[in-house]
């Protein structure tokens, strides 16, 4: 099986999912990660999640991001209370921060307001501190971490033993 070209400038990689390997010119990459039973593309918050859930569950996980940490953004700082209890059971105690007792949303334009109380502390926490404690807890069960990595393609197929899923990629500089 051959690959597309890559783009100027970037190396292509492909990568393999639960089934033998395809021959692939780009060896390097195949050969280190033989067996993926997940492949998951996307490593914020919720693409890291997932892979600690899996990997809890015995399953051999990558996860492939085209931005390289630390990554900063305006989302993932108030976490509610079930999120606090789930990543909690995912093996990250979040006990920094500032507590939060509750939430409300305004609309100035109808001059309208409700709220509400929780049960027990949400937490208020920066991207980055979250961010690192899920990129900490996945590395320690053996996630594999692929930054600058895009997916261009993917390909289905079956084989004799099962059935198998190329991930065409390309690595940034």
């Amino acid at each position: 099986r051959t690959q597309p070209p890559a783009a100027p400038g970037l190396a292509s990689e492909t990568w393999a999912s639960a089934g033998p390997i395809l021959p692939s010119p780009q060896k390097d990459i195949i050969e280190s990660h033989p067996k993926t039973d997940v492949c998951i593309v996307g490593g914020g918050p919720a693409g890291l999640a997932c892979a600690i859930a899996a990997a809890l569950r015995g399953l051999r996980v990558q996860v492939l991001d085209g931005m390289k940490p630390p990554i900063d953004k305006a989302c993932g700082e108030g976490l509610m209370p079930d999120t606090l209890a789930a990543l909690a059971r995912l093996g990250v105690p979040i006990t920094d921060g500032h507590p939060l007792e509750g939430i409300r949303f305004l609309n100035a334009a109808l001059s309208a307001t409700v709220q509400a109380s929780f049960p027990s502390p949400g937490r208020g926490v920066s991207r980055l501190l979250l961010h690192q404690r899920l990129l900490d807890r996945a590395a320690e069960l053996g996630v594999g971490l692929h930054w600058q990595t895009h997916v261009r393609k993917m390909d289905g197929q079956r084989i004799e033993q099962g059935a198998v899923t190329i991930l065409h990629t390309t690595r940034g500089p």
